[in-house]
C-alpha cells in the first residue's frame, strides 16, 4: 500500500504498522480491564498472556496515559 501525497503531508511521517496497532488496541483494552477492576492475573487470563506481560501492557498504557516517562523506555 502506497500513501498518496497530499498538502501538509511531512516527509518522515510514516504510518503505524499493523502490529504496533494491535498491540496498542491490546493494551488500551488491558487498561480498560483493569479501571473496571480486574486484577493482572484475571487480566492476563482472559486476554491468554502472561501476567508479567499484562503488568506491563498495563504500566505503559497508564504512563502514555497520564504523560508519565515509562520505565520500560519508548514505546510505540
Amino acid at each position: 500500500m502506497t500513501l498518496v501525497e497530499y498538502a501538509g503531508k511531512d516527509e518522515d511521517d510514516t504510518p503505524f504498522s499493523e502490529t504496533q496497532t494491535r498491540q496498542a488496541n491490546r493494551r488500551e483494552k488491558v487498561y480498560g480491564l483493569f479501571q473496571i477492576g480486574y486484577d493482572t492475573y484475571s487480566i492476563a487470563k482472559m486476554v491468554n498472556i502472561r501476567e508479567d506481560t499484562a503488568l506491563r501492557m498495563l504500566t505503559i498504557e497508564r504512563c502514555k496515559r497520564k504523560f508519565l516517562p515509562s520505565p520500560y523506555g519508548v514505546q510505540p
